[in-house]
């Protein structure tokens, strides 16, 4: 995968005509020279995460699996089992390097399909420039951003142009994809053997996944770790420590929670219920002049109807 990222950036930066400034050899970059630059380049980041990978696996006992460190996309898959099982809440996620494995395969097969047919055009000089873009400057000199650039020389530039929509569209969905499996599988790789750092690692490495190599080749001698008892037994050390700041403090400068000294706390008197401020008023019934209060009216006889 690390051969298409680096290939991918030089081809689109420095070898397409249409993102150069000019189409003069200075400013161009030779696709086969992107091809070596990229090669070299995955040479390294390979040896260094088969290094890492192998040893990492010896270390779990995974003996038997060594040899997929030495082997492109199965390497994805034994970091995974290294990895281990992902616990997210309650939620467990097993083997999550077969899925990133089937995923980064299917992407890199539709990446070099695109890239295959781009690179033979340009290769065997099979492109035209198109028009030229760009602007006049103060000085009334034209400054040109970018060329449109047509293959010409294909026999059937309508298909080829159709094939490459198709891949553009699904490199797309499963760029997305890879992304997102990639991140659960440094999650569970990171929390091995990084666990109080693993955040920042994934965001980097989901950022620029050339990364995963060498941060994976500065970790291969440490021990791994189980996640959830590691954050448990430093949970525990925290509040073990804490008590221990409080029996400190409280030896110094005495319990403030702690009887006085001349003997126990007398009991708590009841509180006498407050005065009523109206209790002036309590005994006069203001509809006394109508009759007992309480009662209903009762009629006399005089009363019209």
């Amino acid at each position: 995968m690390e051969f298409f990222i680096v290939f991918g950036f030089l081809y689109q930066m420095f070898c397409i005509p249409s993102y150069a400034a000019d189409l003069s050899a200075n400013r161009t970059l030779n696709v086969g020279i992107a091809y070596g630059i990229a090669g070299a380049v995955y040479i390294v980041l390979y040896a260094l995460r088969a290094i890492a990978l192998s040893k990492m696996a010896r270390k779990q006992g995974l003996n038997k699996l060594v040899w997929c460190a030495f082997v492109p996309f199965a390497s994805t898959f034994l970091m995974g089992e290294i990895a281990g099982t992902l616990k997210i809440g309650t939620a467990k996620l097993r083997h999550v390097g077969v899925y990133v494995m089937v995923i980064e395969l299917i992407y890199c097969l539709c990446v070099a399909a695109d890239y295959g047919i781009l690179s033979h055009i340009f290769l065997n000089g099979l492109y035209q420039p198109g028009a030229a873009y760009g602007y006049t400057n103060a000085q009334g000199e034209q400054i040109i951003l970018y060329y449109t650039w047509t293959y010409d020389g294909v026999s059937n530039p309508s298909a080829v142009d159709a094939f490459l929509n198709v891949m553009g569209y699904a490199e797309i969905v499963l760029n997305i994809l890879y992304l997102l499996t990639l991140c659960f599988l440094l999650i569970a790789f990171f929390r091995r053997y990084a666990p109080l750092s693993y955040v920042w690692m994934v965001f980097l490495c989901v950022l620029f996944p050339v990364c995963v190599s060498p941060l994976a080749f500065a970790f291969r001698s440490r021990d791994p770790v189980d996640y959830e008892a590691f954050m448990r037994a430093r949970y525990e050390r925290m509040v073990r420590e804490q008590q221990a700041r409080q029996e400190m403090y409280r030896r110094q400068y005495g319990d403030p929670f702690a009887p006085p000294a001349g003997g126990p706390v007398p009991p708590q008197q009841p509180q006498k219920k407050p005065e009523d401020p109206f209790a002036e008023f309590s005994s006069d019934d203001p509809f006394s002049d109508t009759g007992s209060a309480g009662n209903e009216h009762k009629d006399d006889g005089n009363t019209p109807s």
